[in-house]
């Protein structure tokens, strides 16, 4: 459908320049549908080749984490970032399917609803080569074989990636244009059973824009 905008919010709150209280929001909405390319097996119906599928989903991104700049100078900052990021997801799918393999044809509505939890670890680097320019990179990553076996709720595998390279221009002491560039994506084995089986494949990246006030 093309590229789309989301809005979102990171809040930082620092300690000595050193330790920093990290929470943030993003919003992911998708709309559309689908024609199945195959025989389809979807909650308890075939779906036949070239049957309407429609998708409506949201994805709701909270994150809480902790930054510690092993080096912090006036020019140059690079630290270690632990981050549990929450993944809200909620998707509606309508379509018109067979009941089992040799049932009637019916219309069906089914919704799934999931709060994830993906825990982070990454590093951060700000580099700052003139008092109006700012720039700052930093990437996060996991891989999880079993993640059960860790405490989280996805009973198979999950690996993710979030990064971001941006640059910043200030006007002043306390407000700052920033742009930039950034990515994130999952891949969960969230459930895993005789009578289901649901997996996440989610990824985007693209170009922001925000405005940022320091104090």
């Amino acid at each position: 459908d093309g590229p789309k905008t989301f809005p979102g919010v990171r809040v930082c709150l620092g300690y000595k320049g050193a330790f920093f209280l990290r929470g943030g929001y993003q919003e992911l909405k998708f709309a559309g549908g689908f024609a199945a390319g195959g025989p389809l097996e979807f909650a308890g119906y075939t779906l036949q080749p070239g049957s309407r599928v429609d998708v409506s989903t949201r994805f709701d991104f909270f994150e809480v984490g902790l930054q510690y700049n092993l080096v912090n100078t006036e020019d140059f900052k690079l630290g270690l970032l632990a981050e549990a990021k929450f993944l809200s997801l909620r998707a509606r799918v309508s379509g018109t399917g067979q009941e089992g393999s040799t049932g009637p044809f019916l219309p069906f509505r089914e919704k799934e609803e999931e709060l994830i939890p993906i825990p982070l670890l990454g590093l951060t680097a700000e580099l700052r080569p003139f008092d109006f320019l700012g720039i700052r990179a930093e990437i996060k990553g996991l891989k999880l074989p079993d993640a059960e076996d860790f405490g989280l709720s996805i009973e198979g595998d999950v690996e993710a990636l979030d990064y971001e390279v941006a640059a910043s221009f200030f006007l002043g002491d306390s407000v700052a244009l920033t742009g930039g560039f950034r990515g994130f994506k999952v891949e969960a084995e969230l459930e895993q059973s005789s009578r289901r089986r649901v997996e996440l494949d989610l990824g985007f990246q693209g170009w922001f824009a925000a405005l940022d006030f320091r104090f």
